[in-house]
């Protein structure tokens, strides 16, 4: 039987959806871990064709079918386990975003860790430089390890964004892995130089390829493209990788197809896809810094004053993950993140809304919305803003308008006292400790600006009246 059927065979002689928790392999062995081991046919499994044995007979089971053969019987294992449905529900823009989400997110505990680690590294830093804690050698070495383990996630983030892609692309993590470092490594400015010797009858296009009075203009360098070049470069190898394990023989699997794929997606990466990343990813660092940094007073107001007002709303759509990528992007680039201080000023207007609609709420009698608000508030402070969003936001839609104007007011302050994140972490007031040691004053006192300001446009735009029916609404 072929790989679909042997893998349909084995699905339902374990005991279908319902009874498998995981199944995984190794070099030439099925695992597949099981609820019920009542519901499961050991014989009829050691019995069937092309297995070529049964190893354990509980919940944990290894089916033995070989090696090349064992991975395309797993994945198409795998395809029986999931929901199609679900994952047929989202295309176009939307699945393309529910990828970046399933890549990225699971990246953010990380990142944050990091930043955090490095931004008190950096206060430290700051402290003691303007003399107001003495230097000794206890706090320089907290100092050396905070940078260290921050630097841990930070400075191979290439290559976690390489595994995470290759899961959501469905194909090999320890390649998706490889990928991500190839950008990071040293030797590909090595390999740049040797390549562009080979285009030396053409000498402007010899220094465009390997550039040796300035390195960093060459097409191809080290670290070129970052995630978006890891991304791309994954995908393609998704796409190699599946075609071959499609096309070789089961024999020559397991040698031939992570070979071939390295090497071809490998090649691919540094030779056309680092070098359009970066050209890619410049732009996008090149478009974010006329924005906040605009001669055109107008133009940087509404950078500001948009990137503010309409966070909120992409919070309650989901929408923000997938703004992550840009920030790792800025982050690997540049080494801070411009966007990321006027959008934390929604949750300074999210909060000055919430003051001025509980007096509007006491004054009308509503005791149920003074309770959200009450019990929402001090945690919206240290940066959990969901309670009061779903509480209080959400259930009076209008709010978005004053939150969003006063978000918006936040934003610009932002962008004119030029507020640059050190990494992506926590919001409002924890938010202070990813800033640049430079931006953290200012970025509390955008927190305040935005908060002052929603309250008063709350105050004036949100009437009694709309607090009153909201109360109706649920006597």
């Amino acid at each position: 039987m072929n790989n679909r059927e042997l893998a349909e065979c084995l699905f339902d002689l374990c005991g279908g959806k319902d009874n498998i928790e995981l199944a995984e392999n190794c070099m030439t062995r099925l695992r597949v871990i099981l609820k019920d081991t009542k519901k499961v046919d050991y014989d009829a499994i050691k019995k069937t064709e092309d297995v070529l044995g049964l190893v354990g007979e509980g919940k944990d089971i290894q089916i033995v079918i070989g090696p090349g053969k064992v991975k395309k019987v797993t994945d198409n294992f795998n395809d029986l386990l999931k929901d199609s449905d679900d994952e047929n529900k989202l295309s176009g823009v939307q699945g393309g975003l529910k990828k970046l989400s399933q890549i990225f997110v699971p990246l953010i505990p990380g990142i944050m860790a990091a930043g955090l680690m490095l931004g008190v590294a950096s206060i430290i830093n700051v402290l003691i430089s303007q003399n107001i804690v003495p230097t000794n050698d206890p706090l320089e070495a907290v100092v050396a390890l905070l940078t260290v383990i921050g630097n841990g996630c930070l400075s191979f983030l290439c290559i976690f964004v390489g595994i995470n892609a290759a899961k959501v692309f469905k194909c090999s993590q320890i390649l998706g892995g490889l990928i991500g470092g190839i950008v990071l490594l040293a030797g590909v400015a090595d390999f740049a130089k040797e390549f562009s010797d080979l285009f030396n009858t053409f000498p402007d296009f010899q220094k465009m390829i390997y550039n040796p009075d300035v390195p960093s203009d060459s097409l191809i360098m080290t670290g070129k493209g970052g995630v978006i070049g890891v991304l791309i470069g994954v995908w393609i190898l998704s796409k190699i990788e599946n075609w071959l394990h499609k096309h070789i023989p089961d024999n020559l699997d397991i040698i031939i197809v992570p070979f071939v794929s390295a090497l071809a997606a490998g090649a691919l990466t540094i030779i056309i896809i680092m070098p359009l990343a970066g050209l890619l990813s410049g732009g996008i660092i090149a478009g974010l810094d006329f924005l906040g940094n605009s001669d055109i007073i107008v133009v940087k107001a509404l950078y500001g004053f948009v990137l503010g007002a309409t966070f909120l709303p992409m919070v309650m759509l989901g929408l923000h993950q997938s703004l992550v990528p840009i920030y790792i992007l800025q982050l690997d680039t540049v080494g801070y993140i411009s966007m990321i201080a006027p959008q934390m000023m929604a949750g300074g207007a999210n909060i000055g809304a919430a003051i001025a609609v509980y007096f509007k709420a006491k004054s009308v009698g509503h005791k149920s919305m003074q309770s959200v608000i009450k019990g929402s508030l001090p945690t919206a402070i240290l940066g959990i803003h969901e309670p009061l969003i779903y509480g209080m936001t959400l259930p009076i839609p209008f709010l978005f308008v004053p939150i969003g104007i006063g978000a918006g007011v936040g934003g610009i302050y932002c962008v004119f006292t030029n507020v640059l994140a050190a990494s992506y972490g926590p919001a409002t007031l924890l938010g202070v400790t990813t800033m640049q040691p430079t931006s953290m004053l200012n970025y509390l006192i955008g927190l305040v600006i935005s908060c002052v300001a929603a309250v008063i446009f709350t105050q004036f735009m949100c009437s009694k009246k709309r607090i009153q029916l909201h109360k109706e609404g649920l006597e």
